[in-house]
C-alpha cells in the first residue's frame, strides 16, 4: 500500500454529486447468511433486473487490481486492515460512496452487501436509502459453505469456519441488525425467503 495512497486515489476523485434520485439498499447478514441471494431477490422485487448489485469488497478488488494482484480473500484482508489502520474504520463508506456517484448516479437502485461495522451505515444518510439483514443459523451457514468453492477450496473444518465467523473484521453485525427496518430469515426454501423479501420490496418500497 505504500506504492499509492489508494484512499486518496478515492476521496479526491472528480467527483460532483449533483442532486438525483437514487435509492441504495444495504444488506447486512453474517458469513453464508444468504447477503448475495437476497440482493437478486431484491432486484426481482423491486422490478430492477440491472440494479447494480456491489460490496464493499468491490472496493478491494478494484485496488488489488490496480496493483495487479490478485483478488484473494487474504489479499482483500489486508487491504482493508492497512486502510483502516490508516483512515480508520469510516473509510470504507466513504470510499464506497465516491464509487457510487462516480459510476452509478444515473440509476434508480444500487443493492450494497456486506456492512459489517456501524460506520459502514454511513453510506446510508447520503442517499435514499434502506438498511435490512439476513441471518441463518450457524450450521445452515457451514454447510453453504461447504459446498461454496470459494471458501472450501481445501476443505473447511466446522472449527475453521467458526474462526472465520467469529473474526473481528466480521465486524458488529449485532448492532447493525438492530437498526434494519427488516431481518429475513434464512434456513428454509429460497421460496419461503423470497416471500419474506417481495413483502418487504414490492413497489411502494
Amino acid at each position: 500500500m505504500d506504492d499509492i495512497d489508494i484512499y486518496l486515489f478515492f476521496h479526491y476523485l472528480n467527483v460532483r454529486k449533483e442532486a438525483f434520485c437514487m435509492r441504495v439498499i444495504m444488506i447486512a447478514g453474517r458469513l453464508c447468511a444468504g447477503k448475495n441471494t437476497v440482493a437478486l431477490m431484491v432486484r426481482r422485487a423491486t422490478g430492477d433486473p440491472s440494479a447494480p448489485i456491489i460490496s464493499f469488497s468491490t472496493l478491494f478488488e478494484k485496488i488489488l487490481m490496480m496493483r495487479g494482484d490478485e483478488p484473494t480473500r487474504e489479499n482483500m484482508k489486508c487491504v482493508a486492515d492497512t486502510l483502516k489502520r490508516r483512515y480508520g474504520q469510516r473509510v470504507f463508506a466513504e470510499m464506497l460512496s465516491e464509487l457510487v456517484a462516480e459510476q452509478y448516479m444515473d440509476r434508480q437502485c444500487v443493492i450494497v452487501c456486506g456492512a459489517r461495522f456501524p460506520e459502514d451505515l454511513r453510506l446510508l444518510s447520503e442517499y435514499d436509502s434502506t438498511l435490512v439483514g439476513v441471518q441463518a443459523d450457524f450450521d445452515v451457514r457451514y454447510a453453504r459453505a461447504l459446498r461454496d468453492p470459494r471458501k472450501n477450496g481445501n476443505g473447511l473444518s466446522r472449527e475453521a469456519f467458526a474462526r472465520m465467523d467469529g473474526d473481528p473484521r466480521e465486524g458488529s453485525l449485532g448492532t447493525i441488525l438492530k437498526e434494519a427496518s427488516a431481518v429475513f430469515e434464512n434456513n428454509g426454501t429460497r421460496d419461503a425467503l423470497f416471500l419474506q423479501v417481495r413483502t418487504r420490496f414490492t413497489r411502494p418500497w
